[in-house]
């Protein structure tokens, strides 16, 4: 396997995404994905862009109070709310600068999931921090992540933020989770040009999930252990057939491709599968139903239970 490399040390033109958007609320929390967004700023040669919302819905507000609201204590409240976002992201900016080639920020109103949606635009990256309540290998993502998750149209990258993040975040493979699907391997040129800019490995992964043998089929099993044997040997064949495609779609790369397959549900044999410096890049969608951001898919499992980053792609529903 190829040693890890720091993000900041690779930068290359002819950027995968045009341009790095990170939503702030002005807490710890959300800073925790700053790091990498910086790097991948610079490794991608693209702007880095800062948001910050205010929400007249958000716990706090007046509007969120009825019985303390009024219009004029609601204005009020906005403008000094206004004022401290534009200073906040000031503030970074002018921190930003010196090692950035280009910073810019925004401020925004509005329901705060409405308003980053509609302000990315084709070829950028969203990236998020999501907190980390409910256990050492889950992420709570909150009603505001959980939103941008289901209807982003550009791809999103997580950072699990119940950890301070290091000031120079190291990945050491890109994880791809495929499935023989053309959904998931939409994500296989991402993650080629990523493995690529860092000169690291990209792994394979496909996962033989046992619920695909029917009780009938343990059924027959209990007489006949062949028959067991049989499906499991035809699951595995068809596991290598998806990670052999996928191989043939990623063509020729100069970077070291390994590959496994796991046993077991993929939502939870994904998760339990990663390194520490791994980045799972996936699509939202492979065999298992309409191509959106639903809860209980396995890109949504993978997200709550893994304990690196996730880089998320979402599949048109037309496709």
């Amino acid at each position: 396997m190829a040693s890890s490399n720091a993000l900041q040390n690779d930068q290359q033109d002819n950027a995968a995404f045009r341009r790095i958007v990170l939503p702030l609320d002005g807490s710890p929390v959300a800073e925790r994905a700053l790091p990498y967004a910086e790097a991948l700023a610079r490794l991608m040669g693209a702007p880095l862009h800062l948001v910050r919302v205010t929400d007249p819905l958000r716990p706090g507000s007046p509007l969120a109070n009825l019985l303390a609201f009024d219009a004029m204590t609601l204005d009020v409240w906005l403008e000094g709310e206004r004022v401290a976002a534009r200073e906040y992201l000031n503030h970074l900016q002018a921190d930003l600068q010196p090692r950035q080639a280009s910073v810019t920020v925004e401020h925004l109103d509005g329901p705060t999931a409405d308003a980053l949606l509609a302000s990315t635009q084709p070829g950028d990256l969203l990236v998020m921090a999501t907190h980390g309540r409910g256990g050492p290998a889950r992420w709570f993502l909150g009603s505001t992540a959980e939103a941008v998750i289901r209807r982003a149209t550009v791809p999103v990258f997580l950072v699990r933020a119940d950890e301070a993040a290091p000031s120079q975040p190291r990945l050491g493979r890109v994880v791809v989770p495929v499935d023989g699907s053309e959904f998931a391997e939409e994500a296989l040129p991402i993650a080629r040009d990523l493995a690529t800019r860092l000169g690291i490995p990209i792994h394979l992964i496909t996962v033989i999930d046992v619920s695909g043998i029917t009780s009938l089929d343990i059924a027959v099993a209990a007489i006949s252990a062949e028959s067991l044997e049989d499906n499991l040997i035809q699951l595995f064949t068809e596991a290598e057939r998806d990670i052999a495609h996928a191989c043939e779609q990623l063509g020729e790369t100069r970077t070291q491709l390994t590959s496994d397959v796991l046993h077991g549900a993929p939502g939870l044999a994904i998760p339990n599968a990663v390194h520490p410096g791994d980045l799972i890049v996936m699509t939202t969608h492979g065999r298992s139903g309409p191509a959106r951001w639903v809860l209980g898919s396995v890109a949504e499992a993978v997200v709550r239970r893994s304990t690196v980053p996730v880089l998320l792609m979402r599949v048109e529903e037309d496709r």
